[in-house]
């Protein structure tokens, strides 16, 4: 016997079983949990979030989100990014959904004079690029900006519907 101080090699050999124990322990335990998740499902694959296998995306419609972040003239705006905090922005991405219900990605940049471009090439989708003189802090800044271009707008998709 070794009293209540087993030798150092004594301590070693039964810490070295006790982890042993833990890890069977933990790896068992996920293995029931793992059996509870996908109980009943064996021939169906459980989705974990992002860390699912999906096939590979294709390109869709833009689904309009419920609430634009401002109108104009018809015209619906969705922030993608842009605005932070009242600062002073010089750019930024947003959906657009024009009257007739066409949506285009919008790309807005400050330090020109105001003008727009369609560009309707892309394989994701239609883009609209946009020209603003200033830069914008609120969204009714660039709201008033887009409102100047609406007459343009709405001729260019005419234009192009028009055989």
């Amino acid at each position: 016997m070794h009293g209540p101080n087993p030798p150092r090699q004594a301590r070693i050999v039964v810490k070295g079983r006790i982890n042993e124990y833990e890890k069977r322990r933990r790896h068992t335990g996920d293995q029931q949990g793992i059996r509870k998740l996908t109980s009943g499902k064996t021939s169906e694959a459980t989705r974990v979030g992002f860390l699912s296998a999906t096939g590979a995306s294709q390109p869709k419609g833009v689904p309009e989100p419920c609430d634009p972040d401002f109108e104009f003239e018809g015209w619906r705006f969705y922030t993608k990014t842009g605005l932070w905090e009242n600062e002073a922005t010089d750019n930024g991405d947003a959906t657009v959904i024009a009257p007739d219900g066409a949506a285009f990605g919008l790309v807005w940049t400050s330090g020109a004079s105001l003008k727009h471009e369609f560009d309707f090439s892309p394989s994701f989708g239609p883009m609209l690029y946009v020209e603003v003189p200033s830069s914008v802090r609120i969204w009714e800044d660039l709201r008033q900006q887009l409102l100047q271009l609406v007459p343009l707008l709405d001729s260019g998709l005419k234009s192009r519907a028009q055989p």
